[in-house]
């Protein structure tokens, strides 16, 4: 019985979470079938100010890096130096937006990182999390 109600705590919480992220209006939920089951993938729009590409996303890397322990980067034009980084900006247009994605697929399915966006069409992925 106890599983059941931290199963029903879990997934309560999820909910809430999900029904704020979706107030703020920079979320996006959906899902598709995948293994027979249900993957969801979430979108979360960073910005579409292209002077501030470099900047969000050295964030949001950073952000990601801080969960393993990993170098954060703090200077701007090092940050810059990173040839992954690098070869996701030289197709960045202003005009373009810059979004988060996350892909639940289930145990070892798991995908997240950057989205550019270009009329509504994807025009390049960097995915920073893959499992």
């Amino acid at each position: 019985m106890v599983d059941q109600d931290i199963e029903e705590y879990i997934r309560l919480e999820r909910e809430t979470i999900k029904a704020s992220n979706i107030a703020t209006g920079r979320f996006t939920y959906s899902y598709s079938d995948f293994q027979g089951g249900q993957a969801e993938t979430i979108i979360e729009d960073l910005t579409e100010n292209f002077d501030d590409f470099w900047k969000v996303i050295m964030d949001r890397y950073n952000q990601e890096l801080s969960l393993y322990d990993r170098k954060i980067h703090d200077d701007i034009e090092e940050f810059k130096t990173l040839r992954f980084v690098n070869k996701f900006m030289d197709k960045a247009q202003p005009g373009d937006k810059l979004q988060w994605y996350s892909w639940n697929g289930g145990v070892l399915a798991y995908s997240a990182g950057l989205y550019l966006i270009r009329e509504g069409v994807l025009v390049e992925r960097l995915a920073f999390i893959v499992s």
